[in-house]
């Protein structure tokens, strides 16, 4: 199968013709991305269950796996998902997959088998799943979505200053209605845009 015809095995678009258009996108809303943002929540409900007054006791961290959970909440770039997918093989199972990733860099760390017992504790594969998800969206949302919705808003806004005297028949209903400028057309799509 040549280059062209391999993009009809896609499952959109997204990954095939305006895969160009998407620049680091995938960075967040790829298998990759996904397997990071379950490994930050799960590092961070170990976190917060060690330091909950009613189980925190039984969750010693040593301060390496301490500064490992931290590091992976705050910086899951440097994680592997490659060894999550390695690990899937065997699990057969995605969100038990980062589980058993989570654990192995734990036990590297000096975690305990105690402590590693609280890992994924009380949760559904779907607890994870939903604050990952939520989490991708939110970022993408402010690293993508706002500053180009931001940009376009000024460039519409300086496009309505550019033509504020231009002259225009409006139209409503399909029908014509009062004289207005594109300037001032311009503005009201800019205004509702930004609200």
């Amino acid at each position: 199968m040549n280059q062209e015809n391999s993009n009809l095995s896609n499952i959109s678009p997204l990954d095939g013709r305006y895969a160009g258009k998407l620049g680091d996108f995938n960075e967040f809303v790829s298998e990759a991305g996904l397997i990071r943002y379950r490994t930050r929540v799960e590092a961070a409900w170990l976190l917060h269950l060690s330091k909950d007054k009613h189980i925190g006791s039984d969750i010693e961290l040593t301060s390496e796996s301490a500064d490992l959970l931290e590091n992976i909440f705050s910086n899951s770039k440097e994680l592997d998902p490659a060894k999550v997918k390695f690990l899937e093989k065997t699990t057969n199972h995605d969100v038990k997959a980062v589980e058993y990733y989570l654990k192995d860099l734990l036990k590297s760390s000096g975690a305990s088998d105690k402590v590693l017992a609280f890992l994924h504790f009380a949760c559904t594969s779907e607890d994870i799943n939903n604050l990952s998800y939520g989490m991708m969206l939110n970022e993408v949302r402010c690293s993508h979505v706002l500053p180009a919705m931001r940009s376009l808003i000024d460039e519409i806004g300086s496009l309505a200053n550019s033509y504020s005297d231009l002259s225009m028949l409006s139209r409503t209903h399909g029908q014509t209605a009062s004289p207005t400028t594109l300037g001032t057309e311009t503005a009201v799509f800019s205004w509702r845009l930004l609200r």
